[in-house]
């Protein structure tokens, strides 16, 4: 699997870590994922992945925890879900700074 900073899509980067673990982990599953994130809709993975719900502040926290992220791929992850979701140009160009 290609390091976080390859990636310029976070849902992108959470779809090839759910094959890679489950390719790894065949217990691996959505539900699985929420459960060692502390999240208590077994569908968010899901949800997030297939674009019908986007991560928030409360939920980044959880994602990286479940994800097991160092310090450094966390910092990477929240920037990349903030570009990702944002909305004006001002906004997008501050966080692909980070």
């Amino acid at each position: 699997m290609k390091r976080i900073e390859n990636y310029s899509d976070y849902r992108e980067f959470l779809r090839d870590v759910y094959h890679d673990r489950k390719k790894r982990l065949p217990i691996f599953s959505y539900r699985y994922f929420c459960i060692k994130a502390v999240i208590k809709s077994p569908t968010l993975f899901k949800e997030i992945v297939d674009g019908s719900r986007n991560l928030t502040s409360r939920t980044i926290p959880a994602f990286i925890k479940g994800l097991g992220l160092n310090t450094t791929d966390a910092q990477y992850f929240v920037a990349l879900v903030h570009f990702n979701q944002s909305k004006s140009f001002e906004e997008k160009n501050q966080y692909l700074q980070q």
